[in-house]
């Protein structure tokens, strides 16, 4: 059985359920709350995403409506079961059970904690030079002092302005190509940027650069958002802005060329975004994001529902509102129908804006002019930054476009990593999860342990900044010098090096032992280790080892990824009662393996025995992601599960 709970928001219960032992046919499943059913519905609503995902027809799907006696506004356990199995879909989610009918959602206790940064602006960007040092300078005069900008291969020379501006401190700037995030390069930005900024800064608003946060009465968006000290998210309304009649781009800024725009009351006003608390989201989208606990709500502390694609039935600009400058003029409509949308996958027909986008978003119906009380600090704020951009001007421009096609390695030496057919297709996967969830930055030192025959820095060399390196250790010689023949070449900031270490399983005549191995890399060396599927054919004192020196080589808060066969009372109870991926049938009290002779060809160690080596090399550990390795009714990352730690 597979199947997943998505949300719980404002009554609502959201997932799936499929049993692909019979996919045609709907589950029914039980809604629990605190322990107790409260219902149960059928899982046969149609969602093109689990089509496009192989879930059946993607009629498997469900929504449920809590009654309204129990929308306390207070925090309550949902679970999800398959009443036929017992068996609970996914985790079970603290909710925070809004009671819509009040008119004002209660507000909670919310945790602050000290951060560098107030206000980060998440942003994807591609070919916005005309806009970029207005839309930087507006948002830094009403107290943004943090950028994240992601940018999808601009060709139109904005990269030298955005290298200078990261050069001077005053952005983030990371690389974002389409090749490695075909399917939605703005979904994949938002969930990397939730890893890299949850330990940086208190709020983030993920927004547009055809957008800019307008606060009306407070004097900046900090002072407003010092107004909801109880709120986890806010949902800021659309003012939608048209081309006010011009054809042509004319000079001058975009806030004194388009004035006019949609009526407050107009539906197209609808949307939203959001400034979400950095500790509290849990996944981003575009609009409104899932929370960790509690609910977004708008200026009037109205709760705002998920499941409304991103709007707002009581949308108001009140105290706040984002000017939406979608259309600007005719021309400037024309070229950003050719960018097309970072939202849908490269293939699609749809991500070629359509005529009729502009005649539905070119409203210009009344004047608004409250964002132009900032003009006088936007002026300054851009001489300044005008003067900054020409002295980083000589700045490296990193060739982040010109990314060389690297060949396949032969079958033969494909073979210990899974095949050719996949050898492509895992080393994305692999990197993605890097990438989006272990907030791997194309500018890290990056040190992958066991690199095999480059799977997963084939796929690094189409994400990688050039100011990143990446060095890659193997013990099976005839891998290094493949990559070393066929990759360093083509990116020379990635390196592969020879480790002769023993293993029984896989290099038995090897000149070093695990547990004696240095590697050849000073302290501190690196921000983020990875390893994939080389801890599950390693003794645990060797593991200890190269945890220690993982340690060593690693900066302070620097990150390890790395993948374990982890035993709990969840993957024992699976693996005895179903059919196991993974036979492991030798067993001891600390470790189940392939077998008493040559254990490292598969072994599980204590979830609990991990924790502890982790501990004891000075690794704190912040997550763990369960892998499918044993029957699972949730989605998982990968196979093998995964551990996300960083140095003490």
């Amino acid at each position: 059985m597979h199947g997943c709970l998505d949300a719980v928001e404002l009554g609502l219960v959201y997932g799936w359920a499929w049993n692909p032992q019979a996919p045609d046919e709907p589950v029914s499943v039980d809604i629990q709350l605190d322990g107790v059913s409260i219902g149960n519905c059928i899982a046969d609503i149609f969602r093109p995403d689990l089509r496009d995902a192989g879930i059946g027809d993607g009629r498997h799907a469900f929504q449920f409506r809590l009654p309204a006696s129990l929308l306390d506004n207070k925090v309550h356990t949902v679970s999800v079961l398959i009443p036929s199995l017992g068996v609970p879909i996914g985790p079970a989610q603290q909710a925070f059970l809004a009671d819509e009918a009040r008119s004002v959602v209660p507000g909670m206790a919310v945790r602050e904690r000290p951060k560098p940064h107030y206000l980060t602006i998440c942003a994807i960007v591609r070919n916005e030079g005309p806009y970029l040092l207005e839309w930087i300078a507006y948002h830094r005069a009403v107290g943004v002092d943090h950028f994240l900008i992601f940018d999808n291969e601009s060709t139109d020379g904005s990269l030298r302005m955005l290298s200078s501006l990261r050069a001077a401190g005053i952005i983030d700037l990371l690389p974002w190509p389409s090749a490695a995030f075909p399917e939605n390069r703005q979904a994949a930005a938002y969930m990397g940027a939730m890893f890299r900024l949850r330990d940086v800064t208190e709020w983030i608003a993920f927004i547009d650069l055809d957008e800019f946060l307008v606060p009306r009465e407070a004097a900046s968006l900090p002072e407003f958002l010092r107004l909801y000290p109880d709120v986890p998210a806010l949902g800021v309304g659309w003012r939608l802005f048209g081309s006010s009649g011009a054809e042509s781009r004319e000079p001058g800024l975009v806030m004194d060329r388009f004035r006019r725009c949609a009526p407050p009351a107009h539906p197209i006003n609808r949307h939203v975004k959001s400034i979400v608390r950095a500790d509290y989201l849990k996944r981003p989208n575009i609009h409104l994001h899932h929370l960790v606990d509690g609910v977004t709500v708008d200026e009037h502390r109205r709760a705002i529902p998920l499941g409304r694609g991103g709007q707002h039935p009581e949308a108001s600009t009140d105290l706040i509102q984002v000017n939406h400058y979608m259309t600007k003029s005719r021309a400037e409509w024309d070229a950003k129908r050719r960018r097309g949308r970072a939202d849908l996958a490269l293939d699609m027909p749809a991500r070629v804006r359509s005529e009729r986008e502009f005649e539905l978003h070119d409203r210009n119906e009344v004047e608004d002019a409250a964002i132009l009380r900032f003009r006088p600090a936007v002026l300054e704020e851009m001489g300044r930054l005008e003067k900054l951009i020409a002295a980083h001007a000589g700045a490296a421009i990193e060739a982040w476009r010109e990314k060389l096609a690297l060949p396949l390695p032969p079958e033969d030496l494909v073979e210990l990593v899974g095949g050719s057919d996949n050898y492509l297709a895992v080393g994305r996967s692999i990197r993605d999860v890097l990438a989006q969830q272990g907030g791997l930055l194309p500018t890290d030192r990056v040190l992958e342990v066991g690199c095999g025959v480059g799977r997963i820095a084939h796929a690094l060399s189409e994400y990688m900044d050039a100011a990143g390196r990446y060095d890659g250790v193997e013990i099976h010689k005839p891998h290094v010098d493949w990559c070393a023949t066929h990759i360093t070449p083509a990116y020379p900031n990635f390196r592969f090096h020879h480790a002769d270490i023993r293993n029984a399983a896989y290099n038995p005549g090897g000149a070093v032992s695990a547990a004696g191995y240095r590697l050849p890399f000073a302290d501190g060396a690196f921000d983020f280790v990875f390893l994939a599927s080389v801890f599950t054919h390693m003794r645990e004192a060797d593991i200890r080892a190269y945890l220690t020196e993982i340690r060593r080589v690693l900066t302070p808060g620097g990150r390890l990824m790395a993948t374990f066969f982890l035993l709990n009372k969840e993957s024992r109870a699976a693996l005895e009662a179903g059919t196991p991926r993974l036979e492991l049938p030798y067993r001891t009290d600390r470790f189940w393996a392939h077998s008493e002779d040559c254990p490292e060809v598969a072994i599980a160690f204590r979830e609990d025995i991990v924790m502890a080596m982790l501990e004891e090399a000075g690794l704190t550990l912040d997550r763990v992601a369960p892998g499918d390795w044993v029957p699972r009714v949730d989605e998982s990352l990968s196979y093998q599960d995964i551990i996300f730690a960083r140095r003490l």
